[in-house]
């Protein structure tokens, strides 16, 4: 007797290494594979690993989309994800690349088996029209009665049922159920009899599949009567209309399908910029993005210089722009323009830095760039330009006269090496939050990488709902620190780092009172000030930082370029209010109040501890009138004696007023002088009558 097969044997387990992640994430990220196609796949790129591993029979689908999930959580997952930083990396990926283009260009299929899904079986399964000799090695869906009157009678009834001779059929999937589930192996039992065994998998319907047992209806088997189902009318898809589109003629002789309102614009005459929309306040900090090539770049962080003016010095600039440098400058190929572009948004410019580094591979550096060094003169905003410029021209194809330019700052000339305040890596930004786990919890650089829009990313930030607490004041000080601010950079610049993170990246504001906010700003303060130790770092300093951490909070709740127009400023204001932020210097100066009261009182402490007590005092005073006496009765002796029994004949003297004494004490000092008198006869009278001896 055989031995019967265990129903419960576990598959072999799929042993992991991280060269099969990285394979698993090209496949879906960069060669959009889904479903079965990044199944196909990965057994074919990886048919040699997963043999290894024990898996003969290549991987499944759901192993994949479970390792796949786990590349949302899974801390080894965001290396994986992320762009790579080193050359080692970079060459597994190319390798990796390289074997998934073969299996791509092999038109040969990996054979259906059971650790491959129903879907692939079911895609490879031959035409069985007139075949009979082909073998099913795995259980198939028992074949559903086309209704509830036909049914087929139990095993034990079979013999009673006539049955009719196998008709071979095409198999079709129910359109209706798509979706694939695995199913568990049969048992062989002794008698050679095959049952198969329980699935827990949800059912799923088959019109025909494989070969169809027709049975006639039979009386042993009554068929309880059913209600029908009312049928449900799906409700109409509600589809937005396509805008319509019609051709423009570019000046190169291309066509592009643009709006019909900018059909309608095209042709007109360009109007110029007024003055106050072209240079608006300044911001407090640009931001640009360079790839150093050379060493002697024109890119560098010793300046930066306009194509126009390599060879020779930039002239003064200009009181508008020529709309001709517009065209140039928003050109795809590179052209000689007096024109450098910067940005006054972090998010933005990190993200076209993570870009860069996805499809080019290069990774450059991000300049902070002081604006008030340059001068208001030599800046200009660019949306009022494009704007002007992509609505009544149509010199552009790839969509380029659909960039408004709304944050890009156009400099003209050059950036001097003074207006640069640091630079820093592309590199060492993204491989900030390995090292500090509270900038993973803000920057979440897996959604800049992703594709799609800057806006759909910027909505998917403020979706995940990050609060701006303890742990994300901590996170802004070190993404300043590693920008290269320190002690002694403008409070603006520090301002803007932080207003820029907490508008770019959706944190979550709520109300809080002084006390709470004064916490957070000590709290990013002493992060920031850090690496500071050994250096003296003054207390107004501080207090600026902390002002200037509030401040950047105020600023980041309202839009970008608030500063730009005064409902924007108004509505900014009303945000501010309603988290307990209107007005962060009162905040500050509260603090500091509280600090001068806390030093007067000590004062008043320690002057009391010092004054001297009563007895003190009386004693202190009395030696002082003892004195007065003495130096009186010397005065008295030196112009002779004065007649104290009759103080009330004293005439008053011109002069500084004479002191008043008591009566009491005249007495005594009349006293003191008749014995004084006394004591001179006596000694007089022993002196006589020593002399007569």
């Amino acid at each position: 007797m055989p031995p019967k097969k265990s129903s419960n044997a576990r598959a072999p387990r799929l042993t992991w290494t991280r060269e099969m992640r990285v394979g698993l994430c090209l496949i879906i990220t960069e060669f959009k594979a889904v479903a079965e196609d990044k199944t196909v796949l990965f057994n074919k790129v990886f048919a040699g690993e997963l043999t290894a591993s024990g898996v003969r029979d290549g991987a499944r689908t759901k192993v994949l989309n479970a390792q796949w999930n786990e590349s949302k959580t899974k801390e080894h997952w965001r290396s994986i994800t992320a762009a790579p930083t080193t050359r080692e990396e970079v060459i597994l990926r190319e390798g990796l690349r390289r074997r998934i283009r073969q299996a791509f260009q092999s038109g040969d299929e990996p054979r259906a088996s059971k650790m491959t899904s129903r879907k692939v079986r079911v895609d490879d399964l031959i035409a069985v029209h007139d075949r009979d000799d082909i073998l099913v090695p795995h259980r198939q869906p028992l074949p559903t009665p086309p209704s509830s009157a036909a049914r087929v009678a139990p095993r034990r009834a079979s013999a009673l049922v006539p049955m009719v001779p196998m008709v071979p059929i095409t198999p079709t999937r129910d359109p209706k159920r798509q979706r694939a589930a695995p199913e568990d192996e049969a048992t062989d039992d002794s008698d050679g009899e095959y049952t198969p065994s329980r699935s827990k998998r949800a059912r799923i319907a088959f019109t025909n599949w494989g070969y169809r047992k027709e049975a006639l209806p039979t009386s042993l088997m009554p068929t309880p009567s059913t209600s029908p189902k009312s049928l449900i009318k799906p409700s109409p898809r509600k589809s937005r209309p396509a805008s319509a589109k019609v051709p423009i003629l570019l000046a190169d002789g291309k066509t592009i399908m643009a709006s019909k309102a900018l059909s309608q614009t095209v042709g007109q005459p360009l109007v110029p910029i007024p003055r106050h929309v072209a240079k608006p306040p300044l911001p407090d900090l640009l931001f640009r993005y360079y790839v150093e090539r050379t060493p002697r770049d024109h890119n560098s962080e010793r300046g930066f210089t306009a194509r126009k003016y390599f060879q020779f010095p930039p002239s003064a600039p200009p009181k508008t722009l020529d709309f001709k440098d517009i065209l140039n400058h928003m050109d795809r190929r590179p052209t000689e323009t007096p024109l450098i572009s910067c940005s006054n948004k972090l998010i933005w410019i990190i993200n076209l830095a993570i870009k860069d580094l996805q499809n080019a591979g290069t990774a450059g550096r991000i300049a902070l760039i002081d604006p008030s060094v340059l001068g208001e003169q030599a800046i200009f905003w660019a949306l009022p330009f494009h704007n002007e410029v992509a609505s009544k021209t149509a010199l552009f194809k790839n969509g380029a006269f659909r960039y408004p330019g709304k944050y890009e700052h156009l400099v003209w000339g050059a950036i001097p090496k003074e207006a640069i305040i640091s630079t820093v890596k592309v590199t060492d930004l993204l491989n900030l939050p390995r090292s500090h786990p509270e900038l993973e919890r803000i920057l979440r650089y897996g959604v800049l990488q992703g594709h799609g829009s800057m806006t759909n990313k910027e909505t998917l930030l403020r979706r995940q709902n990050v609060q701006l607490d303890l742990h994300a004041a901590k996170g802004i000080a070190l993404l300043a620190r590693c920008m290269g601010a320190t002690a002694q950079t403008p409070i603006q610049v520090i301002s803007h780092i932080v207003g820029d993170v907490v508008r770019g990246w959706g944190l979550a504001t709520q109300f809080r009172s002084a006390q709470s906010w004064r916490e957070i700003a000590e709290r990013s303060v002493r992060v920031f000030l850090e690496p500071e130790q050994g250096r003296w770092v003054g207390a107004g300093q501080i207090q600026g930082l902390k002002s200037s951490f509030l401040n950047g909070v105020r600023w980041g709740v309202g839009e970008y370029n608030a500063r730009h127009k005064p409902e924007a400023m108004v509505k900014m204001q009303k945000k501010a209010r309603l988290i307990g932020l209107e007005f962060p210097g009162k905040i500050i100066s509260d603090e500091v109040d509280a600090w001068k009261i806390g030093l007067f009182t000590h004062d008043q402490q320690v002057a009391k501890l010092q004054r001297p007590t009563k007895q003190q005092r009386l004693l202190q005073a009395t030696l002082e009138e003892d004195d007065d006496d003495d130096d009186e009765e010397d005065e008295d002796e030196d112009n002779g004696h004065e007649d104290y029994d009759a103080p009330e004949d004293r005439r008053p003297v011109a002069g500084p007023s004479q002191p008043r004494w008591s009566f009491i004490r005249q007495m005594d000092l009349a006293h003191d002088g008749d014995e004084l008198d006394d004591d001179e006869d006596i000694l007089y009278k022993i002196e006589s009558a020593a002399s007569v001896v």
